[in-house]
């Protein structure tokens, strides 16, 4: 079964809400890509981490 905390115990919308913040740049970099694996992953951090599709937060 699909697990929502990582070992550490912290859980994935804090891991994406701290990745958010620190490397901001980078995750929206990844949202405009043209490879479809990066901007789904983009999209899940800006989802979690609660800016929903426009990157506002």
């Amino acid at each position: 079964m699909f697990k929502s905390s990582s070992d550490t115990g912290r859980s994935f919308s804090e891991w994406a809400k701290a990745t958010y913040r620190q490397k901001r740049d980078i995750v929206e970099i990844m949202y405009k890509s043209s490879d479809p694996y990066e901007k789904a992953i983009a999209s899940m951090i800006k989802k979690a981490a609660g800016c929903g599709h426009n990157g506002e937060n």
